[in-house]
């Protein structure tokens, strides 16, 4: 598990770096007055909870989730922004999906779109959105377990949804990788190899049936085909996107 980075390790652009990318998006989309914003996974705190006291007050609730995360957010949990999402409840316990980023980094985001005159009415993690997708085009299986990939240049997210529910997240972050081609290959599945091997033995999660991958860009490295068993389909989270419109 990762702790939450901040101040020269955040993981989005600092001070005016952030400022001409709000102006470049912003120039990119028309001027929006509204916008949701889905960021790189890194700058949150992403967990699969669970909870065996879950109070009904909503304050308390929110105390009772950060002082069980405290010991990886490395931050006071006065200055962190929580959003959870409640996957089941059993009597007194739930199970939560978790997303925490510091507050004041959060919020300079949103002001610097606040500036130009667009307010930002949702941030949220990039795996959590593709979550989302495949919620919406209906390709998590009710029986099985269904793996989310999300790789870019810079991390690898690891979702499990466990008969249409999140059971298990890993985020790693690749910066630390060397770059060259083959020692990336390798160490891309081995992380592959031990995450999946801890979904099934720690975890104890149902037969993975399904892999939805997003690469971006696309074209980046993904070895993982030789570490699944027999059967399991792999798709490209890009076949659930409407086609381009031409020109």
């Amino acid at each position: 598990e990762e702790a939450l980075s901040g101040g020269a390790d955040s993981f989005l652009p600092q001070d005016e770096a952030l400022e001409r990318a709000a102006e470049s998006l912003m120039t990119h989309l028309g001027a929006p007055k509204r916008l949701s914003l889905v960021v790189g996974d890194p700058f949150f705190k992403i967990q699969v909870l669970a909870l065996e006291e879950f109070p009904r007050d909503e304050k308390e609730r929110a105390q009772v989730i950060l002082w069980q995360l405290r010991k990886t957010l490395n931050a006071p949990l006065d200055q962190v922004r929580l959003r959870y999402e409640v996957l089941s409840r059993t009597g007194g316990t739930a199970s939560l999906l978790v997303a925490v980023c510091r507050e004041a980094e959060a919020a300079a985001l949103e002001e610097a779109f606040a500036r130009r005159g667009c307010h930002v009415g949702f941030l949220g993690p990039s795996t959590l959105a593709l979550l989302s997708l495949a919620e919406v085009r209906g390709v998590l299986p009710s029986d099985g377990c269904a793996l989310l990939v999300n790789r870019t240049q810079t991390y690898l997210s690891l979702l499990f949804v466990d008969r249409g529910i999140p059971a298990f997240f890993r985020c790693k972050d690749l910066s630390t990788f060397e770059r060259e081609e083959q020692e990336e290959t390798e160490r891309l599945a081995q992380e592959m190899r031990l995450t999946l091997a801890y979904y099934r033995d720690r975890v104890g999660g149902s037969r993975l049936s399904s892999v939805w991958v997003r690469r971006h860009p696309q074209g980046l490295a993904l070895p993982f085909e030789e570490e699944l068993e027999e059967g399991v389909r792999v798709e490209d989270f890009a076949s659930l996107l409407p086609a381009a419109a031409s020109v």
